[in-house]
């Protein structure tokens, strides 16, 4: 038998909020960079402006493919599908990834990094709970019906 679940509520709230507040962030993050002509000053020796906003943009886009990917699939999950142990591995391995490369941007200075950081480290910690969760609803399968 396969070790699937149904996706607890304050689970998925718990996700789709941290993954908003990452997008949040991060669209302001790119804002800032964008509308501040000292930071193409200081960034764009010799490349134009529409290659900078080019760069811009796509840094932006790569930064939040992994909260829209997760919360777009958090709630087919939550409405469709059942979770199960694939689902917190690999978005655990996902979400290791993109922690890391936000921990790498070294920005301490603003309050966003630590934001993100912190959207980041709770979805990571509600998708390794969602492991118990199945965990638990496998085992009360199995005590309900011993012969599966």
């Amino acid at each position: 038998m396969t070790a699937t679940t149904k996706m607890p509520k304050s689970y998925f709230y718990s996700i789709i909020i941290a993954c908003a507040v990452i997008i949040f962030c991060e669209c302001l993050q790119v804002l800032v960079r964008v509308r501040d002509p000292i930071n193409f000053e200081i960034w764009g020796n010799g490349i134009s402006f529409e290659t900078y906003m080019i760069i811009q943009l796509s840094y932006f886009f790569e930064r939040i493919s992994v909260p829209i990917m997760l919360g777009l699939y958090t709630y087919l999950a939550f409405i469709k599908l059942r979770i199960g142990k694939l689902f917190v591995v690999v978005w655990g391995l996902m979400l290791l990834g993109a922690i890391i490369t936000t921990g790498l941007e070294f920005d301490f200075t603003n309050i966003l990094y630590y934001l993100k950081m912190i959207a980041y480290v709770i979805n990571i910690i509600s998708i390794m709970k969602l492991w118990q969760v199945i965990e638990l609803d496998k085992d009360k399968i199995e005590e309900d019906y011993p012969w599966s």
